[in-house]
């Protein structure tokens, strides 16, 4: 899958620096999606809403 990586844990860390070379504000955004047994992405995960991945937003 190009530009996607893929993760074998149920508890990955997503986390990544951005910086702006004017000094602006940055906003840095991830999706989350569940694997089909292929491989191909299946559904895009809520990380603002409580679901069944436990998967969440934290804001650092």
């Amino acid at each position: 899958m190009s530009g996607k990586w893929q993760v074998n844990t149920i508890t990955p860390t997503l986390r990544n620096t951005v910086t702006d070379a004017d000094g602006d504000k940055v906003n840095l955004t991830f999706e989350a999606w569940t694997a089909n047994a292929d491989g191909t992405p299946g559904t895009k995960v809520k990380l603002t809403d409580a679901n069944e991945y436990g998967a969440r937003r934290r804001y650092v």
